[in-house]
């Protein structure tokens, strides 16, 4: 009768224990590290868009030959970032056209599921949000989380304050990327 009892009793712990671990713990420490990127592009996405804004604006006929040019500079960008278990980041985007841009900044996670974790980065007076979609340990896709309640939207009776604040939020931020573009990361270190 006891051996049952302590049996039960042992399983139900390792149960517990394995089932209670906490994700955003998990993944902090999956995400604290020097990782490498490069860009990923789905080449449809950036395309349509492009036509869509060439169309709009009466230059159809060169959209083609601009995406291309845009896909192939974009091809060539890359991205070192350190995450560190304190909560701030540093990196490096280089490879595009201009000067390469150094990056600081605070990260947090807001949910964890899996290999599905999602990050606020805030850097250059702007916080973005994005999912890290991790491919084992050592590799994730970083994806820009797309905005898309109403409620985040400057409201046109702001004060002129709000209405600064407002037009330096819309400046561009290196963490901010187009539809159809992420980063695919791997793990240089620990």
């Amino acid at each position: 009768m006891r051996l049952p009892c302590l049996l039960s009793f042992g399983i139900g712990i390792c149960l517990l224990a394995s089932g209670c671990s906490d994700p955003v713990e998990s993944a902090r420490s999956r995400i604290v590290g020097r990782w490498e990127g490069r860009v990923e592009i789905d080449k449809k996405a950036v395309e349509a868009q492009i036509e869509k804004k060439a169309k709009s604006s009466g230059k159809a006929a060169i959209a083609k030959a601009l995406a291309d040019l845009m896909i192939g500079t974009l091809e060539k960008g890359r991205m070192v970032l350190v995450f560190r278990s304190n909560g701030t980041f540093s990196g490096t985007l280089s490879g595009l056209p201009g000067n390469d841009t150094e990056l600081t900044g605070k990260w947090r996670i807001v949910d964890a599921q899996k290999d599905r974790v999602e990050v606020e980065l805030e850097s250059l007076g702007r916080t973005e949000r994005a999912t890290f979609l991790f491919d084992g340990e050592d590799k994730f896709r970083f994806v820009p989380t797309r905005k898309t309640d109403s409620s985040e939207q400057p409201k046109e009776d702001d004060s002129k304050k709000e209405e600064g604040d407002s037009k330096k939020e819309k400046t561009s931020s290196p963490l901010a990327l187009p539809k159809g573009l992420s980063f695919q990361f791997t793990r240089v270190s620990s």
